[in-house]
């Protein structure tokens, strides 16, 4: 089971990686294109008046007002995009490297299973 696994896992592991790096540039293309229209801007200065209107207790909860002038999505996927992508990556890789090895270990059927029948008989015997 060693090679074929192997080799089928890497297979797999290459189409997570690039379905990941299409959808992540994906998210990155539809936040610009949305967040940092003129109308989007209007809204999230909206927003943060309303939270800050909020953050004196004229609302149903007590807001803080957000520090950033723009939608912390377009900033994430814009400034960040490279660390955002490089940390999806890291832990879907470790995700993934640790359910192979599971998997592997669960179909390599070497595992040897103690039942305790032989204690019993050992101890009928005694």
């Amino acid at each position: 089971m060693g090679r074929p696994f192997l080799i089928v896992a890497l297979l797999i592991y290459g189409v997570l990686v690039v379905v990941t790096v299409v959808s992540m540039q994906a998210a990155r293309r539809r936040a610009l294109q949305n967040l940092s229209s003129k109308e989007a801007q209007r809204d999230w200065q909206a927003w943060r008046e309303e939270a800050r209107r909020q953050s004196k207790g004229a609302g149903p909860v007590k807001r803080s007002v957000p520090a950033s002038e723009e939608p912390p999505e377009l900033v994430l996927l814009r400034d960040y995009y490279a660390a955002s992508l490089s940390t999806v990556l890291a832990f879907g890789s470790l995700t993934y490297a640790v359910f192979v090895f599971f998997l592997h270990g669960a179909l390599s059927g070497n595992a040897k299973i103690d039942d305790g029948s032989a204690n019993t008989k050992r101890e009928a015997t005694n």
